[in-house]
């Protein structure tokens, strides 16, 4: 039915936003890392997330998880955002 297919397609769209979201996290400790080394200017803008923002927006993203994604369909989100994890790793393999 459409309602399936609509459940289906909002469970892969919320795992691959798990990955983007999270990376804002991931972000902030790499910017941190940066910040602590010898590096003039180090690039920090692209690793600054929502910069003060972040936890805050993540603390969001993840009460927007837990309305949209009820526990029958909380592997099916997991499942695509680790499909999304193996994409980028492929990708960054096969990278000259």
């Amino acid at each position: 039915s459409m309602a399936v297919l609509y459940c289906f397609i909002n469970v892969q769209i919320l795992g691959r936003l798990y990955n983007l979201e999270g990376s804002t996290l991931g972000g902030q400790v790499i910017a941190k890392l940066l910040r602590q080394s010898s590096l003039i200017n180090p690039p920090l803008t692209f690793f600054a997330g929502y910069g003060d923002q972040t936890d805050q927006m993540w603390n969001e993203f993840i009460r927007f998880a837990e309305i949209n994604c009820t526990v029958d369909h909380q592997d099916g989100a997991v499942q695509s955002a680790l499909e999304l994890f193996e994409a980028i790793k492929a990708h960054n393999q096969s990278a000259p």
